[in-house]
């Protein structure tokens, strides 16, 4: 029994590493491809995206709503700055699952006594 617990410690610690390597090697490229799209919205190149702009390469649904969430100052553009703090709230929201997720595998290595 004390085997099968530490095979699936370890196995748990591996998945573990993983993810967190995962997430750390997407961050860069999650960045840059982001600022590609932003490039790629802004069509007269004025540096900021206008609703119009977005929701024509806007995929999926909600593209509206979307849109509002972002244009945080409700002046109808997008601009550097807003795309800035809204990457680091998404960022902030990424550690914190990642955090969540490493607890409950942590307690998931927990014996049970």
């Amino acid at each position: 029994m004390l085997k099968f617990k530490l095979v699936i410690g370890m196995c748990l610690v591996f998945l573990i590493l993983g993810i967190t390597c995962s997430f750390a090697q997407t961050a860069a490229d999650a960045k840059a491809k982001a600022q590609e799209r932003i490039k790629a919205m802004d069509t007269n190149k004025d540096g900021q995206i206008s609703k119009e702009e977005f929701m024509a390469t806007c995929k999926g649904t909600n593209c509206n709503q979307r849109f509002d969430t972002l244009d945080t100052n409700k002046d109808g553009f997008l601009t550097k700055e807003e795309a800035q703090a809204n990457a680091a709230t998404a960022k902030e929201k990424a550690a914190t699952a990642r955090e969540n997720f490493k607890n409950k595998a942590q307690s998931g290595q927990q014996p049970a006594n």
